[in-house]
């Protein structure tokens, strides 16, 4: 079995996946023509401060101007907010700062 991260393959093996990201890829796989609304069950604390980990700590700060850094220090805080908006409908995810390289 194929797991893909947006068109990419993941890499990974099947053990390095937590059961929730398996079970949202098995979702998104079974439901290619339908948006995944139904991702509440699945999104926790534990699952964005993994998720937070996993970025590039050496990127570029976003449109809000925080970087990496920043954010983590008060990740607690930020992640119980952003959990909060999430679950009650009110997140909005910010713009995209698009540069084209020539």
């Amino acid at each position: 079995m194929e797991l893909c991260f947006g068109n990419k393959p993941l890499t990974g093996t099947m053990n390095s996946l937590s059961t929730k990201e398996i079970q949202i890829a098995a979702r998104a796989r079974t439901h290619k023509d339908e948006p995944l609304i139904t991702l509440h069950p699945f999104i926790d604390a534990e699952l964005l401060n993994h998720c937070f980990t996993e970025l590039n700590k050496r990127g570029a700060p976003g449109v809000d101007d925080q970087s990496w850094h920043d954010y983590n220090e008060n990740r607690s805080e930020h992640i119980v907010k952003l959990l909060t908006a999430f679950k009650d409908g009110s997140y909005r995810a910010p713009a995209i700062r698009r540069v084209y390289i020539p």
